[in-house]
């Protein structure tokens, strides 16, 4: 067994010499090695604050955003609500009137109804019929819907129409 432990003793003195020998002081080895150490709190929380100004800068984005895309909804909505305010609905004009009389129609109608109203104020940009509903009965007539161009001319025929008699 003092052979064994003899011979053991030998070998590990031998590596311990060649070891040594090639161990020199090489100070960018040091300097790997620091870089590679993990980072250090002060990092970690400058990092975290920038994320979270990051996220922050994100959000205040997106609320702004979301206000842009309300006052364009409602600009669009207050739009659709002004062109359509000219729209008068018609129902029972008959349906043997042909669509190049319709405008000869109602503005004869008009002027039964407005009998002061004068050509400038029977001015019309559009009128159409509309598809019939499904609820309406199979003999009446389609809806017409005409655009008027002045607004108050609208109110007025309405105005009369629904005053009774």
């Amino acid at each position: 067994m003092a052979t064994a432990t003899t011979k053991m003793a030998t070998t590990t003195s031998k590596m311990a010499t060649a070891g040594y020998k090639t161990m020199t002081y090489n100070p960018n080895m040091q300097l790997e090695m620091v870089d590679n150490l993990p980072p250090s709190a002060e990092d970690v929380e400058y990092r975290l604050q920038a994320q979270e100004q990051a996220h922050q800068d994100l959000v205040d984005t997106v609320k702004d955003l979301q206000k842009q895309v309300n006052q364009q909804a409602e600009k669009m909505t207050d739009s659709e609500d002004r062109s359509r305010r000219n729209n008068l609905r018609i129902r029972g004009i008959p349906n043997n009137v042909e669509i190049s009389e319709l405008l000869d129609y109602f503005q004869t109608m008009v002027k039964t109804v407005l009998p002061r109203a004068t050509n400038m104020d029977l001015l019309v940009d559009r009128i159409h019929r509309l598809p019939k509903t499904n609820k309406a009965p199979v003999a009446a007539p389609k809806d017409t819907i005409v655009r008027l161009h002045f607004f108050h001319v609208k109110e007025e025929f309405l105005r009369t129409v629904r005053t009774p008699r």
